[in-house]
């Protein structure tokens, strides 16, 4: 039947009945697609002559016999299809009934087909994997690994010392572990060293039975290796660690200075610190050693999680530096390195200190993170913002005590760090600053023994174990140990200047003093509050009147003025022509004008409660203090920094120091210090040999805020450039 002559085609039914004329794009379709879409096209134009014949055929024996059970008829009269083929089909049907009819018949088609072809993908899904698995299991067979701890650590120690090594040695081919396993099978056979031959060959069968390198190593390349051909023995001293020696102070104005330079906030220095150890006879302290373009090799060997050397604080020639010496025998060949030992508060540092020694015990990072919020518990409870200011109004405010004395003295905390009266150099710092150390140091020690039970009360995973919690509240302490000493030596710069006053930056009010502050004084606060609010309630001419009074004489008129205008504001200005004696007094009083403002606000109609609320908190303060404003401004000496530390960490170029505000000039500098330093500490990072060039007979200077009233000169000095570590805010270590 022509799509011109079918009655059902002439009415709306849904697309997929429609029979198209073909095109390229109909030529395009699936032939499944195909087969369904002309099955279901043919089924629309009704049954064929043939098949309406079975139909006369069938309704003649349901004649015959009426009481046949309804499962014996061939056709089901409740279903679709029966009631299309027993109301006849093509142009003799209904139109409308017979159309609706095979519609929903061709709908339910669609669906089977779809369902069905859902099934198969599945099952071909399902073929696929079985085939995979097929495959895997017949080139990588289960194994049941048997063997001992000792063969386990065996294989462990083999990879450490033979295998990483010789991935490292071979630099830009170190990832193809089939060319590193062929290279260790040649060099054992030919030396006769069965165990790494064999070992070499067990790796070469995994790939050889795999057919492809699947896997890849990414290697770190190497720093100092040994090259005496017996090897290095145990507890031998390697080199001393040197560098350029910044005091604390120092060392962060540097740190600030190359970040205002560079826009960085990690600076990528060689840096190391130097800590004095506790039972020296002048205690405690903290410097910083920057050995990137003056010291020994010492600064350029690798960190590893699973050392072979370790940094010793020594005594040498009536100085403090720091020998590294190996803790077991070192082949030839064998790269020498040492645990760095690194603590940060930097998260962004942290993260970006990837360890890439692929040692057994590697930890994933060179750096340990103490400003995680897993560290922070007590800190945040035990020592807030309140508590902090309340320490400082302490320490300007009690006495040190004998147990404030002996509190600093368990800490390591003698002459070096808080001054000698014989030393001219580094005087005795004052009794405040001993104090707030001391009170900090208070603190500290009930963190060291709450933190453990905090961390073991984590939820997993973050749930450490007792003896990690204990080694983590240690380390904590040690940085905050660190933290304290930074903080002396910034103090102990600004008091040391010529002419400082040395005194208490806080002091206490007297009673009569927090009175005139809240009320009796012109510029009290509850004066100011009351103007306030009047210049908000009051015409401008009433407003000036009462912004001009400053006595009790012109409060008390102003009052007279407005009390019947603006009753309960003339009742404030009377409470002001009052004067109070005390803080008490003076507290009750504002007290009142709190009550006096809310009651303003409600008739006025709001605006006055925020101030009230203000006026609240003044009113509930029972300590109060003043800052000292003796102390004198100063201007810290010439920053002098190399122009390659500056390129290090970013580079400059002329565009770039008009943007960052650097002015260049010429201007020649001189050495810095050098000296010897101390424990390995502070942020580090993979070292490589470097090279040295000679200095720069063309030095600039960098002024890093020009239009700045302290004026810093930043000058740089030629020397040679290496890889950098990164620069810690805090370290930990030491012998």
């Amino acid at each position: 039947m022509s799509k011109e002559t079918s009655p059902l085609l002439d009415q709306e039914q849904p697309q997929q009945l429609q029979q198209q004329e073909p095109g390229p794009d109909r030529q395009q379709q699936h032939p499944e697609s195909l087969q369904q879409q002309q099955h279901l096209q043919e089924n629309s134009r009704g049954p064929s002559p043939a098949a309406a014949a079975e139909t006369a055929n069938v309704e003649q024996r349901q004649q015959q016999q009426p009481g046949q059970q309804q499962h014996d008829s061939p056709v089901d009269e409740a279903s679709p299809e029966s009631n299309a083929v027993a109301g006849g089909g093509g142009d003799e049907c209904d139109g409308g009934d017979d159309h609706q009819r095979r519609s929903k018949r061709a709908r339910k088609r669609v669906m089977y087909a779809d369902e069905a072809m859902e099934e198969l993908k599945a099952q071909a899904r399902e073929h696929k994997k079985s085939d995979r698995e097929a495959l895997l299991t017949k080139y990588y067979p289960p194994k049941e690994l048997n063997y001992s701890k000792a063969e386990e650590d065996a294989v462990h120690e083999w990879i450490d010392d033979v295998f990483l090594p010789a991935v490292n040695a071979a630099g830009n081919q170190g990832w193809d572990m089939v060319r590193v396993a062929t290279d260790i099978k040649e060099k054992a056979e030919a030396q006769g060293h069965k165990i790494n031959a064999a070992a070499a060959d067990a790796i070469l069968n995994q790939f050889n039975s795999s057919g492809y390198p699947w896997f890849r190593l990414h290697p770190k390349g190497r720093g100092v290796i040994v090259t005496r051909s017996e090897g290095v023995a145990p507890f031998t001293f390697v080199e001393e660690y040197l560098g350029e020696v910044h005091t604390g102070w120092r060392w962060f104005e540097i740190q600030d200075a190359i970040k205002k330079i560079t826009q960085m906030d990690l600076p990528d220095f060689y840096n190391i610190a130097l800590e004095r150890p506790k039972d020296d006879p002048d205690g405690y302290d903290i410097l910083f050693v920057d050995a990137a373009f003056m010291g020994s090799f010492a600064s350029r060997m690798s960190h590893s999680c699973t050392p072979n050397c370790q940094a010793v604080v020594v005594s040498s020639g009536g100085r403090l530096t720091v020998a590294l010496y190996t803790i077991r025998h070192v082949a030839a060949g064998e790269e020498l390195t040492f645990d760095y030992s690194c603590v940060t508060e930097s998260e962004d540092e942290f993260k970006q200190a990837y360890c890439m020694c692929s040692t057994r015990h590697c930890r994933g990072s060179f750096l340990y993170y103490t400003g995680s919020k897993a560290y922070m518990q007590v800190l945040e409870e035990k020592h807030t913002f309140l508590d902090r200011q309340a320490l400082l109004l302490r320490c300007c405010t009690e006495p040190l005590s004998d147990a404030d004395k002996a509190r600093l003295e368990a800490a390591g905390l003698r002459g070096s760090v808080l001054g000698r009266p014989d030393i001219e150099c580094n005087p005795e710092t004052p009794d405040w600053l001993k104090k707030w150390a001391a009170l900090t140091l208070q603190f500290v020690d009930l963190e060291r023994q709450l933190l453990p039970g905090e961390l073991q009360a984590l939820p997993p995973p973050l749930t450490q174990a007792p003896a990690d919690s204990v080694a983590a509240a240690v380390g904590v302490e040690l940085n905050r140990l660190q933290n304290i000493c930074i903080s002396l030596d910034k103090a102990k710069h600004c008091l040391n200047q010529p002419g400082q006053c040395r005194d208490p930056p806080l002091a206490l009010l007297t009673d009569e003093e927090v009175a005139e502050y809240l009320w009796n004084g012109d510029r009290s606060v509850a004066r100011r509050a009351v103007k306030a609010a009047a210049a908000q309630i009051l015409e401008q001419e009433d407003s000036e009147s009462v912004q001009a009074a400053s006595t009790a004489a012109e409060y008390q008129a102003a009052a007279q003025h407005l009390q019947y205008s603006y009753p309960l504001l003339a009742a404030l200005l009377t409470q002001m022509a009052q004067t109070v004696t005390g803080a008490a007094a003076a507290r009750e009083e504002l007290q009142r004008v709190v009550t006096q403002l809310r009651d303003i606000d409600i008739v006025v109609g709001g605006g006055h409660t925020r101030a009230a609320d203000v006026l609240q908190l003044y009113a509930s303060t029972q300590v109060w203090f003043t800052a000292n404003k003796d102390y004198i401004s100063f201007s810290s000496p010439p920053l002098q920094l190399h122009e390659e530390m500056i390129t290090m960490h970013g580079g400059l170029d002329a565009a770039a120091d008009t943007r960052k505000g650097v002015r260049r000039s010429n201007s020649g500098t001189g050495p810095g210090p050098t000296a010897g330093s101390g424990a390995a500490s502070s942020g580090a990072g993979a070292g490589g040999r470097h090279r040295r060039g000679g200095d720069s007979s063309d030095d600039d200077e960098y002024d890093p805020d020009v239009s700045s009233e302290d004026e810093e000169a930043v000058r740089r000095r030629g020397a040679g450039r290496g890889r950098g570590r990164w620069g810690g805010a805090a370290g930990r270590g030491g012998a």
